[in-house]
């Protein structure tokens, strides 16, 4: 049987773990985070399986070296494992236009003292940086669909999200009346990052690659490509790709 010399050498497969994060990333495993991946990866010459767990485990699998990588925000320990940035996430806070014509203006977060702020029960996250960080007052809820709810029925004045979430949530608890939302100017701005554990046998020579091949591959082009629909005209704030903070969002 002839061998074919000049067949492609067999890629190499790389489990990613996620954390479930509807609409972007499922239980299944898809949605468009996942179609963002795959598509990075295919350009850098890999192929992935991703894989979705829960926050914890996640955290715990690549700090172990029980998984090559994860894709979230930089939280792992720095001692084991290697963070590399491939796009921004943002918060906004939500608010209802009717009872804030003029918009929600502020400089830093204690600024908004004034303000009853919706909050998920469980949220590390918002505790720290709103209510320990700024002295802001929360008022908690089980899930944030109810939280907006509590925006539009008056309760709360203000909802931070991340702003990718707050545009879908929106669009799904009230599909007929996202004009009557407003956003506020981001801030938060936190980098989302391929982690990858130098546990892991062989993780050492992907990393240099990806590191490599990460400055030759354009961001916005498919961050564009699998987030745009997202956003208001279609087109991903700048944040997404530089990380500048405090860009204006405008409305949903």
């Amino acid at each position: 049987m002839i061998q074919n010399s000049f067949a492609e050498p067999e890629r190499k497969a790389i489990r990613i773990a996620c954390v479930e994060y509807p609409p972007f990333t499922l239980k299944d495993g898809t949605g468009a985070s996942a179609d963002m991946l795959n598509e990075l990866f295919d350009k850098m010459g890999y192929n992935i399986s991703i894989e979705v767990y829960p926050l914890g485990r996640v955290i715990s699998m690549v700090n172990k070296g029980e998984i090559e990588a994860a894709r979230l925000f930089p939280q792992t320990d720095p001692k084991v494992t290697v963070a590399i940035p491939i796009q921004y996430s943002s918060a906004v806070f939500v608010y209802k236009k009717s009872m804030f014509p003029s918009g929600i203006n502020f400089k830093t977060l204690s600024d908004l003292q004034q303000y009853r702020i919706g909050a998920l029960s469980n949220s590390k996250w918002t505790v720290k940086l709103l209510e320990e960080g700024a002295g802001l007052q929360l008022d908690f809820a089980p899930a944030n669909d109810l939280n907006l709810k509590k925006i539009y029925l008056e309760r709360i004045h203000l909802l931070p999200l991340i702003h990718i979430t707050a545009l879908s949530l929106i669009e799904s608890v009230f599909p007929n009346k996202q004009e009557e939302f407003g956003l506020t100017k981001s801030f938060n701005v936190t980098p989302v990052c391929l982690i990858f554990s130098t546990k892991y046998p062989g993780n050492h020579k992907i990393i240099n690659d990806v590191k490599k091949h990460l400055t030759k591959i354009d961001m916005h082009d498919i961050l564009q490509k699998h987030f745009g629909k997202y956003f208001a005209g279609g087109i991903i704030p700048p944040y997404m790709v530089t990380g500048n903070n405090f860009y204006d969002v405008g409305s949903p």
